[in-house]
């Protein structure tokens, strides 16, 4: 059967899985620092992480409650800071995530005990939510708080800032001369960028020679 749209999918609860290029976390401070992303980008956008699976050393997989949001803007949120930070392997997530719709409690339970088989250990997957009656085989070292962490976010230096403008410049057919005159397309670019990424005020400010009280009107146009 084809895989449904996911623009077409409607369920709350979805599984979303993400290849790389290259291990994950080479150490502990790389899953420290991915944890801290993914919470910084749940909480921004509103979205539940329900648990999150790392049972294959090249793949990641959330299974979130998103509350009406596009999954798209948490996976952005993630995965561009992350590969920024981990710039020493090139395009590391080069393939788009994948998105499945989660029925009920049943379903869920079955997830995430096919994902922690495929490395058949249990303490690869983490949940966010306890209490539920078809997530009791879980061993108790399981039910702790994801987020328990202390890592910084990682912050794009002014290089990495870069980046991220040719990027979107490259993504849409645009150059710096027409952003500096299509006021319109700039203000596209930073909502895109400010949408997408950890970047402060301070940091699209710098990045376009705006002040923050510039960025807050153009901000707020969008909502």
């Amino acid at each position: 059967m084809a895989r449904q749209a996911r623009n077409q999918q409607t369920a709350d609860l979805l599984l979303l899985t993400q290849k790389t290029t290259a291990v994950l976390f080479r150490d502990e401070s790389d899953r420290q620092i991915f944890l801290a992303q993914v919470k910084a980008a749940s909480e921004r956008f509103g979205v539940q992480v329900v648990a999150l699976c790392c049972s294959q050393a090249q793949e990641y997989a959330l299974i979130i409650k998103r509350h009406g949001q596009p999954p798209s803007r948490l996976m952005q949120a993630i995965n561009i800071p992350y590969a920024l930070y981990r710039s020493e392997v090139g395009r590391l997530f080069a393939s788009r995530y994948k998105s499945t719709e989660i029925a009920d409690d049943a379903h869920l339970a079955e997830t995430i005990k096919r994902l922690s088989s495929v490395s058949g250990n249990d303490l690869q997957c983490c949940l966010m939510e306890t209490g539920k009656p078809a997530l009791d085989w879980m061993k108790p070292i399981n039910r702790q708080l994801l987020f328990d962490v202390k890592a910084p976010l990682v912050r794009p230096d002014e290089s990495q800032h870069q980046e991220l403008l040719r990027s979107w410049l490259k993504e849409n057919a645009c150059d710096e001369a027409t952003l500096k005159r299509d006021k319109a397309k700039r203000n596209t670019c930073i909502r895109r960028l400010r949408q997408t990424t950890a970047l402060t005020l301070q940091d699209l400010a710098l990045m376009f020679d705006l002040t923050e009280s510039s960025l807050s009107k153009i901000l707020k146009k969008e909502e």
